[in-house]
Parts: C-alpha cells; sequence; structure tokens
C-alpha cells in the first residue's frame, strides 16, 4: 500500500485535518512528515510516495504581519525538496494569503503564493470558481456530526470559529441589532484580542462569547437552537470557510457575505439554506427570522454536493 504523508498531522482547532486523513487512508497508510522521514527517503533512494500539504505558506509571515524574507526562503525551500523527494506533491491552497498577512502586504503574499503553488505537481482548491489553470476542485468535507431537529431560538444567531482578529468580530459587536442576540464560540489564541472583545461587549447585553472549552455535542446543540449561522467576513484571502461546512453538515440556516464561492454556494444549494449580503449592514437589516423553512426545497443537497464520494471521485483521477 502506498505512504501518504499529510501536513499538518494534527490541529486542535480544525477537525477538517482528521476528516482528510480519513478519505486518503483509503488510498494508503498516513504518515506523519518530519526531517527523519526526509532523511530516510534521500538515504534510501526512496522517491514514490505521495504528501499533502495544507498552510504551510503561513511560515512567511511574521508575527507583525509582515512577510518575512527568510520564511519566504524557507517555504520555497521546503516546497522544492517535496517536489523532488515525492512521486506526487498535492498542495492544497486554502487562501489567496495567509489570514495573518498585514492588508497592505497581501498583493505581493498573492503573487508569492501564486508563484508557490506552480511547484507543487498538483494544486487543490475547495472552491469551484478557483479552479482556474492547473488547480483542480476537490470538495471540502463535511464534518461527522449529527443534525438536531431543535426548535429554533428565533432571536439568537451563533457566529462560530476561532475567534481571529482577521475576521473583524468588534464591527459585529459594536453593529449588531439591539433586538437579536449574539453568541460568539470558539477558541481564541490571541489573549489581547479577546480583552479587547469582552470590554466591547460590556455594553452589549445581547452579545455573549465563550471562547473556553466547548464540546462537539453542545456547540451543535446552541448552533440547532438558533436562528442560524453568520459568516461575517469576506476578506480578499478567504476562499471558503469552515464555518460554512459546519453548518451544512447540521443542516443550519448560514447567513455570510458575498464571495465567489457563497455565490456559487447559493445557486446550488438555494436562498433557503444560504443568504448573501453585500456588507454588515445589509446582513444586519434583513436577518430573517424564520424557524420552519423547508430546507433544500430549491436546490441540491449539501451532502450530495459535498459528500465523501464526490471527494474521492476527484482523488482517484489524481492519485490513480
Amino acid at each position: 500500500m502506498s505512504k501518504i504523508y499529510y501536513t499538518p498531522f494534527t490541529n486542535s482547532l480544525n477537525a477538517y485535518t482528521e476528516r482528510m486523513k480519513s478519505i486518503l487512508s483509503v488510498y494508503g497508510d498516513i504518515k506523519r512528515i518530519d526531517k527523519n522521514a526526509l532523511f530516510n527517503k534521500i538515504l534510501n533512494f526512496d522517491f514514490n510516495d505521495i504528501i499533502v500539504v495544507n498552510w504551510l505558506e503561513n511560515i512567511m509571515i511574521d508575527k507583525k504581519g509582515e512577510i518575512s524574507f527568510l520564511g519566504v526562503i524557507k517555504v520555497f525551500i521546503i516546497f522544492i525538496c517535496f517536489r523532488c523527494l515525492f512521486k506526487k506533491f498535492i498542495y492544497v491552497r486554502h487562501n489567496h494569503y495567509p489570514h495573518a498577512c498585514n492588508k497592505e502586504k497581501s498583493k505581493k503574499a498573492k503573487k508569492i503564493l501564486d508563484v508557490l503553488e506552480q511547484i507543487a505537481h498538483v494544486t487543490v482548491v475547495h472552491s469551484p470558481v478557483e479552479a482556474k489553470g492547473s488547480r483542480i476542485y476537490i470538495p471540502h468535507p463535511l464534518y461527522n456530526i449529527e443534525s438536531i431537529q431543535n426548535k429554533k431560538n428565533n432571536s439568537t444567531f451563533v457566529i462560530f470559529g476561532s475567534i481571529s482578529r482577521y475576521k473583524k468580530i468588534e464591527k459585529v459587536i459594536l453593529n449588531f441589532p439591539k433586538n437579536l442576540s449574539l453568541l460568539i464560540m470558539g477558541k481564541c489564541d490571541d489573549d489581547e484580542y479577546l480583552k479587547e472583545l469582552m470590554k466591547l461587549k460590556e455594553s452589549k447585553p445581547n452579545v455573549n462569547i465563550k471562547s473556553d472549552y466547548i464540546s462537539d455535542e453542545m456547540a451543535n446543540k446552541l448552533i440547532s437552537d438558533s436562528a442560524g449561522l453568520l459568516i461575517t467576513h469576506n476578506d480578499d484571502d478567504m476562499i471558503v470557510s469552515g464555518s460554512f461546512f459546519y453548518a451544512m453538515s447540521i443542516e443550519c440556516k448560514t447567513f455570510v457575505l458575498n464571495t465567489p464561492f457563497f455565490k456559487w454556494a447559493s445557486e446550488e444549494i438555494g436562498d433557503d439554506y444560504i443568504r448573501c449580503f453585500k456588507n454588515l449592514d445589509d446582513m444586519f437589516s434583513n436577518l430573517i427570522l424564520e424557524s420552519d423553512v423547508d430546507l433544500f426545497n430549491n436546490g441540491n443537497n449539501p451532502k450530495d454536493l459535498f459528500s465523501d464520494e464526490m471527494i474521492m471521485d476527484k482523488f482517484d483521477k489524481i492519485l490513480n
């Protein structure tokens, strides 16, 4: 059986990694890549394996959001090594440029990534509208979570996922309608940012933040109980949103800001399931409080669009 090296091998903030490893395990033994593994491949002239790489480009951005010259050199060297040492080097491009990159450096960072992806044998994207040139579209996996058909709380909306500065959650807190409730759930690794948000919400009694550990079962229940999941950022860095696929997995109505991917998804799935808005003002003034809408009644079921079978059908063409 083939060996498929996967990096990062673990990700405590995102179940995506485990889902992809599980799907890829059909094609080979999933292995962790490290210096010893690379050294042994060189020593044994063993260049017949596959490697799948995610988010490695993040190392080219320093703590201040600047592009690090050494970081860029490092990621290029690593990519070239992977190209030479593996039969197939698959790079999954999740973003146009790393989330942590300062806005004024974003165009340069995007150009660097455009060059970087050419080194890989295959570049995968999770949005069909991004599958241009040599890029290959593979659907983003859904999560192994059972949907709960609860009675909806028609006044509470949820933001779920990592609490990160690039998402500009402070703008949401400041502008969220007073007659509705907002629950923000997720882990925050930026203590300073979390303090800023906590201070902001002191004057917003309709906003609650849960930044401590939340079990999958509790997150599922809280989101299923809500009027819907909000995705309130659509910066140029984003290709798709993991929160969106979580919502798809539990059949939760989703309110999003326009992006090319969300426009495609809305056309495929139907307006009863995903609602797109131009900006936050547009979203907040048009949040529709409906609890009895029949999902999927004028579009495709997302569990068909993003099924494991669809993903494996794409990987069959890449790996075989």
